[in-house]
């Protein structure tokens, strides 16, 4: 009797040791899946803001290429205009 009985408290020894590891399992999973979750909203916004400052900068180039462009119309001689930036060099032939 006294070995059944000793069977039977490893028994449930065991089990509660299962759940208590499966039940940190779950835990750990959802929190992980959280935390995935903040940082994929945070690249998203970034990406959003970076798109918007790279879109800001190419309308920025754009305009000041038209400003140079007009402003050396005037000149007949000139058959190339070029604008150097941060992004590269811009040249314009013109015909």
């Amino acid at each position: 009797m006294l070995h059944i009985k000793q069977v039977e408290g490893f028994l449930l020894a065991e089990a509660t040791i299962g759940l208590v590891l499966i039940s940190t399992a779950i835990i750990l999973f959802c929190e992980n899946e959280r935390y995935l979750a903040q940082n994929r909203n945070k690249a998203v916004e970034q990406y959003k803001a970076t798109e918007e400052l790279v879109n800001m900068s190419k309308k920025i180039l754009i305009t000041s290429e038209e400003q140079v462009f007009s402003k050396n119309e005037t000149r007949p001689f000139q058959d190339k205009i070029s604008v150097k930036s941060r992004y590269g060099t811009f040249e314009v032939k013109v015909k």
